[in-house]
């Protein structure tokens, strides 16, 4: 398998992360989109807010829609459902027990929950969790508990996998790793955890950087993991991603996206220049690229002593 060297910066050391190998990954990610796909993508952009100034939004329903058009550009949510049905879920027993803290739009819970008896979410939006009642499997028992991982105690030794997809980004980086050990006690023995966030290179991050936002840095994370839990117990994986669109509207709308995920605003003009700039490859095709990240951790019961020695966190991101 390939790696993808992550190099040293703000005082962390190199990592390597393995490559994952996605269908198509060859192709050019344009081609993996129908041209009717792409045309369904650009009308829909076309009802989406266009406010003056992008980077943030006016309502729960311009969030919903701008997250809508991000999704479908995209198939980053397919890679990381083929990454746990392949490399994740032949080491969990079956009928076992899964917890997915953030669900989102429960795409990648939905994939995998046939593979268990047990499924518990977590999430503040009750409606979010109302809405994944609908697409679990009958053969699932299910519990939903509204709040934030930060409230809710977990049991420990309870289950064979956790899930932390995209969504540390809601938490404040000094808490992260408290939260990743309070999730790994709550792992059964030789249970995983699985971690997984993006925007740290490639594209977006030059958008965030442009336009004088900060970064999240995972690779600081891996090395927080790596050093709290052994490196035989870290593995790190990585995929480099895209949105693509046919449109500069489209594209728009999905870069504004990227900076609001960063607490960063530009103006229409700006963005639309920066756009033409560094995002156009023709007429028809605008393209953002991403990396992004997996932190796969394997619980061994011999740690679970050491844990409580130290509460090394990261440092604010300033």
């Amino acid at each position: 398998m390939q790696t993808i060297s992550a190099t040293k910066k703000n005082g962390v050391g190199s990592l390597e992360y393995q490559r994952i190998a996605h269908p198509h990954s060859e192709q050019h990610a344009m081609g993996e989109l129908s041209e009717e796909h792409l045309q369904k993508q650009a009308d829909f952009s076309k009802t989406i807010e266009n406010p003056v100034i992008f980077g943030k939004f006016n309502s729960e329903h311009h969030y919903l829609n701008t997250l809508k058009l991000v999704l479908s550009s995209t198939h980053e949510t397919r890679n990381r459902i083929l990454f746990c049905l392949n490399e994740i879920l032949p080491q969990i027993p079956a009928d076992g027990s899964l917890l997915d803290i953030g669900p989102g739009d429960g795409s990648l819970t939905k994939a995998i929950a046939q593979h268990f008896k047990q499924v518990t979410l977590v999430d503040v939006n009750h409606n979010a969790l109302d809405n994944m009642k609908e697409l679990l499997p009958l053969s699932v028992n299910s519990t939903q508990i509204t709040g934030s991982i930060l409230n809710v105690d977990l049991k420990l030794s309870q289950y064979n996998l956790v899930l932390l997809s995209h969504m540390l980004y809601y938490i404040d980086p000094p808490l992260w790793l408290g939260i990743i050990k309070s999730v790994y006690q709550s792992l059964k023995d030789g249970g995983i955890l699985v971690i997984i966030l993006g925007g740290d290179e490639l594209g977006k991050s030059e958008l965030i950087h442009h336009f004088g936002g900060q970064v999240l840095e995972i690779d600081q994370l891996a090395h927080q993991c790596r050093n709290t839990f052994g490196d035989h117990n870290v593995h790190l994986y990585a995929s480099d991603e895209s949105f693509v669109t046919s449109t500069q509207e489209a594209m728009l709308h999905i870069a504004g996206f990227m900076l609001a995920d960063a607490d960063v605003t530009a103006s229409k003009d700006e963005l639309n220049r920066y756009i033409i700039q560094k995002l156009q490859h023709s007429p028809s095709h605008f393209e953002l690229t991403t990396r992004q990240k997996y932190i796969i951790i394997k619980k061994n019961s011999l740690l679970m002593d050491g844990l409580h020695d130290s509460e090394t966190i990261l440092p604010e991101i300033q």
